[in-house]
């Protein structure tokens, strides 16, 4: 993005929680087939964004089977929750900045006070503040569990993971390499960097329990011991 000063210019004016930021280009004659992105939507707490920059009255895209016609220079909203699909037939090739975004105050205040309640009737999760722990605050979560069937595929079933510091966080490891960094957000409930805020991990030292926790419902708990 240093090769593109204006688009950070209006990226840092837009002032929000970015996940990515990515300028992206659609060639005359590409097709993107019908699919979903169910990591991006309100409950998830992560949106996508759009800007188009160039493109044209000829490109198709349907969100829901609702086609979404796009102008240059506007900021769009996208359900990607939802099938969505997209066509450039031409003439020219189609370049938009595309945002993953976490929801926060900044975002909330672009969207219509009754939208914001309808989705937060069906789940809506904010960015999680993260707060400071120090190094001794974290040795009480240096701890070892077997991981259970349905754990993050990137960890075998029956493995034995555990908990320890890397660099200045926390961090899950498997065969004492770091898989995930974890940022604390309250009391023994950490996030994975680069995770959905709606997935928590809760570490608690006391009853030796590990629980992973999405949109509010424990998906699963492992006994933690050293």
């Amino acid at each position: 993005m240093n090769a593109a000063p204006y688009i950070c210019h209006v990226l840092d004016d837009m002032g929000f929680a970015y996940r990515s930021v990515r300028l992206l280009s659609l060639a005359v004659g590409a097709n993107i087939v019908p699919h979903t992105d169910s990591d991006q939507s309100f409950r998830q707490g992560v949106v996508r964004l759009a800007i188009p920059i160039v493109t044209h009255m000829n490109v198709e895209y349907f969100i829901a089977g609702e086609r979404a016609n796009m102008a240059p220079g506007e900021l769009w909203y996208t359900d990607v929750s939802q099938s969505h699909r997209l066509t450039n037939p031409g003439p020219i090739v189609r370049y938009h900045i595309v945002m993953d975004v976490e929801i926060d105050d900044a975002l909330i205040s672009m969207f219509p006070e009754a939208f914001i309640d309808a989705q937060s009737s069906t789940g809506l999760c904010r960015r999680p503040d993260i707060v400071a722990r120090t190094d001794s605050e974290l040795e009480m979560y240096c701890l070892r569990f077997e991981a259970p069937p349905r754990f993050i595929p990137v960890i075998a079933n029956g493995a034995v993971g555990s908990f320890g510091p890397h660099g200045t966080r926390l961090a899950l490891f498997l065969d004492g390499k770091p898989v995930i960094a974890l940022n604390p957000i309250g009391v023994h409930r950490f996030v994975m960097v680069g995770g959905v805020p709606a997935l928590h991990l809760e570490i608690d030292p006391e009853e030796k329990v590990f629980r992973m926790i999405h949109c509010g419902t424990v998906n699963f708990e492992a006994r933690l011991f050293q």
